[in-house]
């Protein structure tokens, strides 16, 4: 709970929010976003990796099906954005949101 930042659009990052009360988790609503959508987190594929994991994890000695569906959700949003022609994957499935250049434009 601490790495999904919004679990409505899967929002992850590898610097936890920790303290947070656990919701809902696994009975979360979810919507599909594009590939590269902006967020305030950085969903890197080796925070996400250990989420996909742990998850599994969670189904197969715990039996909790809903941690398995989040885990092929997460697993699918670094699989979307795979490069057509030669499959390979990314290291984030999101982008980083441009704050600086936003308050820039601002003044």
């Amino acid at each position: 709970n601490a790495h999904v930042y919004d679990w409505k659009v899967l929002e992850t990052s590898r610097h936890g929010q920790y303290g947070k009360t656990p919701g809902k988790l696994w009975a979360n609503d979810f919507t599909q976003q594009p590939p590269f959508f902006a967020t305030k987190g950085l969903s890197f594929l080796n925070a996400g990796n250990d989420l996909i994991y742990s998850a599994s994890l969670l189904y197969k000695y715990n039996n909790e099906t809903g941690a398995l569906v989040w885990a092929k959700r997460l697993a699918q949003q670094y699989v979307l954005p795979r490069d057509p022609k030669t499959g390979l994957g990314v290291y984030q499935f999101t982008q980083p949101l441009k704050r600086a250049q936003d308050h820039r434009r601002q003044r």
